[in-house]
């Protein structure tokens, strides 16, 4: 038998004016739940799942683990269990500031003094284990510094404003690339500094962020919006601007947001286990997950 085709005319007659054919309605029905997706993805936000007071800080690092860690103004180390408590603590002979602490490897943690010159490698103890000065003679004045996966150290060199990979066993510059030709070296400041797959990510206080290959040759300078810090996820690196929390794929032309609470003055943020992120205001560390 043959039947004829379904017309929506008679099954909708109420809507029979803004009706197309039965085709083109199904596509036109499967257009806006993209459209509706995709903005649902694109307006994903954060919501605060529980909090702890912290103690006061100047740096924040994570191992591997997901434990955090803390240094304050004295170049005291607090190592932070699940809930936020001390758990550890390091309290240096000398005080002075922490300027870089680096405890991504979780087997040791990296403390820079910049004030000293000098730098500390602790257990995950958060038992001193060595202590070292950087080299004057080598080194004029070390501004920023990272640790490389090849266990050397990356230093931007203020006094000669160049970068330098530096030996600390062999006390080996093992390369010094000067700086003056690609960048501006007047009131130039360096916020922070690290290494990430094979790459050197600095960012000054210009809000730029400078990426160098592994032989520490200059690639390219990119507009960090209003970045204050940069952390890394997987393959993405990632900053806070405004309310927005913005991650830019390392390998693609990609950049998603996440939006965050707005009532908070956030100073850091690290990606945790279980799609949960930790933000961390000057006097708490919230935890967070995507608003369902």
């Amino acid at each position: 038998m043959n039947y004829e085709p379904l017309n929506l005319r008679y099954c909708l007659s109420p809507l029979r004016p803004c009706l197309y054919p039965y085709r083109q309605f199904v596509s036109y029905l499967f257009i806006c739940l993209i459209s509706i997706l995709s903005l649902s993805i694109q307006a994903q936000s954060l919501e605060i799942i529980r909090e702890a007071e912290i103690p006061s800080y100047t740096q924040v690092s994570q191992d591997r683990r997901g434990q955090i860690y803390l240094s304050n103004a004295e170049g005291v180390v607090y190592r932070l269990d699940t809930l936020g408590k001390k758990d550890l603590v390091y309290a240096p002979s000398k005080v002075s500031e922490v300027s870089y602490l680096e405890a991504q490897s979780g087997l040791r943690i990296f403390l820079f003094y910049r004030e000293l010159q000098c730098y500390t490698f602790l257990d995950r103890f958060l038992t001193e284990k060595s202590q070292y000065c950087l080299p004057q003679e080598e080194i004029g004045f070390a501004q920023s510094i990272a640790l490389s996966a090849d266990n050397t150290l990356w230093i931007f060199d203020n006094s000669r404003f160049s970068l330098k990979k530096y030996n600390p066993q062999a006390n080996f510059i093992i390369l010094d690339t000067p700086l003056d030709l690609v960048l501006d070296f007047r009131n130039y400041a360096i916020t922070q500094m690290r290494e990430y797959q094979n790459t050197l990510y600095v960012l000054n206080e210009k809000k730029e962020l400078l990426i160098f290959d592994n032989f520490g040759n200059f690639q390219q300078s990119v507009k960090a919006k209003d970045w204050t810090f940069f952390n890394f996820h997987e393959d993405e690196i990632f900053g806070i601007s405004e309310d927005k929390l913005i991650l830019i794929n390392l390998y693609k032309n990609e950049e998603r947001s996440l939006t965050l609470p707005s009532d908070q003055d956030w100073k850091y943020l690290v990606a945790s286990k279980e799609n949960t992120w930790i933000g961390f205001t000057a006097k708490k560390m919230y935890w967070m997950r995507l608003k369902k």
